[in-house]
């Protein structure tokens, strides 16, 4: 039996992480992962910073998924938040769903800069309290391709782009509580760094990661706690 691969690359400014699922045609899942953190900077502000080097870190990560070559070559790519335009907006609760794009695409006009002719958008909408939010995500036509080029440098092809930040919010949605707008404070903890994005039950709050050294035998927990006043107030 034939299996169905998938290949999803996360790549940040210095980490290139790599998952490949591999899903028979008995329903059995297989996973694969791999990730490498590099001295170099593979990207700067969501864009790539140097074609070869991230061409380069992406193979090495991905041959340690198996011995035998990549036989499947469309990649999922999830890319950092810097990478998109983001805004979020609530929905007039009377309007039918057939009218929500065209909603969207005006409220896109109004916030993206003028000179955007070119860009990749989608967004997600979500109910909750009688309310409707749609967070929109945009790229630019130049940065997918950029990112697009890079890949075919070692024969991979790009499928889909989807932001961080929307894969975090993808993992918890579904322990949220209907009927109730929770808080969350989701991000990565690391030995001397701790960085998180604010969301809702909505989805993503604020476009901007909070970010803090933990310096001076500074605790996880202090921090946190400065968070959660700021927050409030």
């Amino acid at each position: 039996l034939s299996n169905k691969l998938m290949l999803y690359i996360y790549i940040g400014q210095h980490t290139i992480k790599a998952l490949q699922v591999n899903k028979s045609l008995l329903g059995q899942y297989s996973v694969k992962h791999a990730e490498k953190k590099f001295s170099v900077q593979l990207l700067k502000a969501g864009r790539i910073s140097h074609t070869d080097i991230v061409a380069s870190a992406i193979k090495e990560v991905v041959s340690h998924l198996s011995t035998q070559p990549v036989k499947e070559k469309q990649v999922y790519l999830i890319l950092p938040q810097d990478a998109f335009y983001f805004f979020r907006s609530e929905v007039p609760s009377d309007m039918a769903a057939s009218a929500v794009t065209s909603f969207v695409k005006e409220k896109a006009r109004s916030i993206l800069p003028p000179h955007l002719d070119s860009v990749f958008f989608d967004f997600v909408c979500t109910e909750n309290e009688n309310k409707k939010i749609i967070s929109l995500y945009a790229v630019e036509e130049s940065v997918v391709k950029a990112y697009s080029d890079t890949l075919k440098l070692v024969d991979l092809q790009l499928t889909s782009v989807l932001p961080d930040t929307l894969a975090y919010y993808k993992l918890f949605e579904k322990t949220l509580r209907k009927g109730k707008i929770e808080h969350i404070l989701y991000g990565l903890y690391e030995q001397d760094l701790i960085s998180a994005y604010l969301y809702d039950s909505f989805g993503l709050l604020q476009k901007e990661a909070f970010e803090e050294k933990l310096t001076g035998g500074k605790g996880v927990e202090e921090l946190l706690k400065k968070i959660g006043v700021a927050f409030e107030e």
